[in-house]
């Protein structure tokens, strides 16, 4: 459900400093409407290497997802990060972009929002509800 102020409490949250000294790493991407995976991604890579002081490799423009994921992954690797996906609408979102998000056992987070509880569901625990809210 739109309005709840769901954006604006994760807002809230990410640019909290107490968060930002627990996470090494942080980037908030505002999800397009259409979803454009390789945009989205870009996006993450040139924030990445904001955070840590690096300029984003010439080639990112030309990568394919596959290598944007691949770089998102290296970067994310080593280090505590936080990744907020904001707006998220459909599943497709999540699955499109979360094999780059490294298992690294540092305490590492990713949120979504979202008006769809079926993405909350599969974002979660891999499976939704059935419905279309």
């Amino acid at each position: 459900m739109g309005g709840l102020g769901k954006t604006t409490l994760a807002k809230q949250v990410y640019d909290d400093r107490k968060v930002h000294k627990r996470f090494k790493i942080h980037a908030w991407v505002s999800v397009s409407h259409p979803f454009q995976i390789e945009e989205l991604l870009k996006d993450l890579v040139h924030q990445l290497h904001n955070v840590i002081r690096k300029l984003a490799p010439e080639e990112v423009g030309q990568m394919r997802s596959d290598k944007l994921k691949e770089v998102i992954k290296n970067l994310l690797q080593q280090s505590r990060y936080l990744i907020v996906l904001d707006d998220v609408w459909h599943i497709n979102v999540w699955d499109s972009v979360k094999l780059a998000f490294p298992n690294n056992n540092r305490g590492s987070r990713e949120m979504l929002t979202t008006h769809n509880k079926n993405v909350t569901l599969y974002s979660c625990y891999g499976h939704f509800a059935g419905t279309d809210n």
